[in-house]
């Protein structure tokens, strides 16, 4: 495979070839892929020990809001199967399994609670609150709700505890929660807890730690949106928790992506005269639309089996971000007037030493981010630490943006081209400024919706972006003219020289000469004016 890689020769950027084997590439993006855990798909599935840790949370799922007029096709449904992974056929109760809504689970075990959840307080406050509710044959008869079965199960057999016996089952499982009559999107938790029920007597309704049970557990469970029985009708929200409700989303972007990149590389092909920043943006386009591709692959699998490719999927993203990177290296060098007013672009070493620091900062954010994702905290990867640092960053490269645009503008006098730059930079410093305004007002929408709109704005951002760009360096645009031929002469120099002996003449200047002295100067400033129009 061959990868470019910017090289200074003289005064001229030019791209050095450098061979790469396509082995080496496919073990960065592995070894990124195996430092994030992936996180834990919709069938869930695994071992634990109840004198391990008393208690685990298998899963956290949100399910979406019931629809009158077809009740049973939009519950959400939690099913599967739990035995033991040394004794099929060993009935005796070690654990409980725990369905809890979002309320309950917060206050129990939110923010706002003392957390302090341990082997002997299993069997206190925590199991004496879901005792309020759950249903129990023998002990809890009018408690109405199906949030409790006891583990593990008889392999073959069904789950005791809950409405075991009269709630719907799925085919071929052990257990099944089904939960019904949603008002609203909302998350629900299943936990282990190392807490039962004697079963043997059924005077007895006290509970029994068994956090000091050496029994190993094991468990494949399912979460899905709507009744297993008529999956295939909704297969783009079965398989998915509430707010990663998105696929429709993914392909309408890959969709888009596949025309404006299909277009860039018909205007590639075209072009007679490709200097670096063609290459730069048509490399990140079509990484983007590649990483598209990847992770709508992912999720139409993971429609099917609620598994998917999660590797592929880290990969994808990135792809995504070193696909950035070359988009920002691309704006950097438009911002520093390179070739429209330029021709040369300024302090190389530090525009390429940046650009490498920034994709590797970028991916190392994005492991810390995924890798301290908590399922009991309701936030994002945008408002993790690591996402404000994300975000902080991007708003530092836009400082330097606008910092390199606005020294452009000054050095350039022609007016066609500062009309260019500032439509070029009103429109990128939008681009750059989006995510972390979208970002802030998220934190006040609920975890529900706050993924999709921070999605749905990003990706429509930098969508528009690649758009309007791709029309910027159309080969029939004036602009292209700017961005892929050299400017004939680079005025910066003289200018430079011109401020220079100015100061030193001003400097001389005694202080009943001042006056004339800046009428002369105000006079030969228009005067160089008039001399660059000419040349």
């Amino acid at each position: 495979m061959t990868a470019y890689i910017i090289s200074v020769l003289g005064d001229e950027l030019i791209f050095i070839r450098q061979r790469s084997s396509l082995h080496s590439l496919v073990t960065f993006f592995v070894f990124t892929a195996l430092l994030i855990e992936p996180i834990a798909g919709l069938n869930v599935n695994g071992v634990w020990s109840p004198s391990n840790d008393g208690f685990a949370i298998i899963g956290r799922f949100g399910f979406g809001k019931a629809d009158i007029h077809r009740k049973t096709d939009s519950y959400g449904y939690i099913f599967g199967n739990i035995t033991s992974a040394s004794h099929p056929l060993d009935t005796q109760r070690k654990a409980s399994l725990v369905l809890l809504s979002r309320d309950t689970f917060l206050r129990l075990y939110g923010p706002e609670s003392d957390q302090s959840v341990n082997h002997s307080s299993l069997c206190g406050s925590f199991v004496a609150e879901i005792d309020k509710y759950a249903y129990d044959a023998k002990c809890k008869g009018d408690n109405d709700r199906d949030i409790l079965r006891y583990a593990p199960c008889k392999k073959g057999g069904l789950c005791e505890g809950g409405f075991a016996s009269s709630n719907p089952l799925v085919s071929g499982y052990q257990f099944t929660f089904v939960i019904q009559d949603q008002r609203q999107p909302t998350f629900w938790y299943l936990l282990l807890i190392a807490c039962v029920r004697d079963g043997g007597n059924a005077s007895s309704c006290e509970w029994r730690n068994t956090s000091k049970d050496n029994s190993v557990i094991s468990y494949d469970i399912w979460f899905v949106n709507g009744n297993p029985v008529t999956a295939s009708s909704n297969i783009f929200t079965y398989q998915f928790s509430y707010e990663q409700q998105d696929t429709i989303l993914y392909l309408v972007m890959i969709f888009l992506y596949a025309i404006l990149t299909t277009m860039q590389l018909y205007a590639f092909i075209r072009q007679k005269r490709r200097n670096l920043l063609v290459y730069l943006f048509t490399t990140s386009l079509s990484m983007h639309c590649l990483a598209f591709f990847f992770i709508t692959l992912h999720k139409l699998v993971f429609a099917g089996d609620g598994v998917g490719y999660a590797t592929l999927a880290v990969i994808a993203d990135v792809i995504k971000i070193i696909s950035m990177g070359f988009f920002i290296l691309f704006v950097l060098i438009i911002a520093k007037g390179w070739p429209v007013t330029r021709s040369q672009v300024t302090a190389k070493p530090l525009l390429i030493v940046s650009w490498v620091v920034y994709i590797v900062i970028e991916i190392f954010l994005y492991i810390w981010a995924k890798r301290s994702q908590d399922v009991i905290m309701e936030i994002d990867e945008y408002h993790t630490i690591p996402g404000w640092f994300s975000l902080g960053f991007r708003i530092i490269l836009m400082i330097w943006f606008l910092f390199e645009l606005r020294a452009t503008m000054m050095l350039e006098q022609d007016q066609e081209k500062l009309r260019f730059y500032l439509h070029f930079g009103a429109g990128i410093m939008v681009w750059f400024v989006h995510l972390p305004i979208v970002a802030i007002i998220g934190l006040q929408i609920s975890l529900m919706w706050r993924y999709k709109l921070i999605l749905g704005f990003s990706f429509g951002a930098n969508f528009l972006a690649y758009a309007v760009v791709t029309h910027f360096m159309w080969p029939t645009r004036k602009s292209n003219r700017f961005l892929t031929h050299f400017v004939d002469s680079d005025y910066s120099e003289e200018l430079d020289y011109y401020e220079e002996t100015q100061c030193e003449s001003l400097g001389r200047l005694t202080p009943n000469d001042n006056l004339n002295g800046i009428n002369g100067r105000v006079n030969h400033f228009a005067y160089d004016n008039q001399l660059h129009h000419i040349k």
